[in-house]
């Protein structure tokens, strides 16, 4: 019995592939009767993401099958064929479920698989920051659904973390992700934050 639940978080089985999805980094995976290999990214709202899930071996019965769940839950996109295709632009910032199993008539195909992505983020990430009037909007996802996080910012990185000055406390959203906004300082040549966990 194989079980994908959207969302939340997933538990991959020893001696099976699926886990945390990196930018540009390729993924090997296999598929045996009836397998389904879960794995999950973090978004940008409107970032372009492109996955693909290719056949390794031209003789296999494989034909990859990609489903792609946002941060809600609900099905995004679905692609099968010797190479699954999907290429969207997120539709909302979070965490995102890849499920890749066999797309042949009665799940019957079997073998190996490359699953290549771009567009997403590694962890914990901020997105690109929007200007709203007279204000800075920074958003991002990655963190711990519910749990709480402190920020802290500095002109310079390499200022000692004792020194960085506190902005606020705040949680995580339901989906990891998380939002605040700066009035926009036209004086300031760079900034820099970090997020701390208590």
């Amino acid at each position: 019995l194989t079980l994908a639940h959207a969302p939340g978080n997933s538990v991959v089985s020893d001696g099976d592939e699926g886990g945390v999805l990196l930018n540009q980094a390729d993924q090997i995976g296999t598929i045996p009767n009836g397998d389904l290999d879960v794995w999950w990214f973090i978004a940008c709202k409107g970032r372009p993401i492109l996955l693909t899930a290719s056949r390794v071996d031209a003789e296999a019965t494989l034909t990859p099958r990609m489903r792609l769940y946002g941060p809600n839950g609900a099905l995004v996109k679905s692609d099968f064929g010797a190479v699954a295709w999907i290429s969207i632009q997120a539709p909302a910032t979070g965490r995102y479920m890849v499920v890749v199993g066999d797309g042949t008539v009665g799940r019957a195909g079997v073998g190996t698989y490359r699953l290549s992505s771009s567009g997403i983020l590694s962890g914990l990430g901020f997105c690109t920051p929007m200007r709203q009037g007279s204000s800075l909007v920074y958003t991002g996802a990655g963190g711990t659904p519910g749990a709480s996080f402190t920020l802290l910012s500095a002109p310079n990185i390499t200022t000692p973390l004792s020194a960085w000055t506190r902005i606020s406390t705040n949680q995580f959203g339901e989906y990891g992700e998380f939002s605040f906004s700066r009035a926009l300082d036209t004086t300031l040549k760079q900034i820099y934050f970090r997020m701390t966990e208590p």
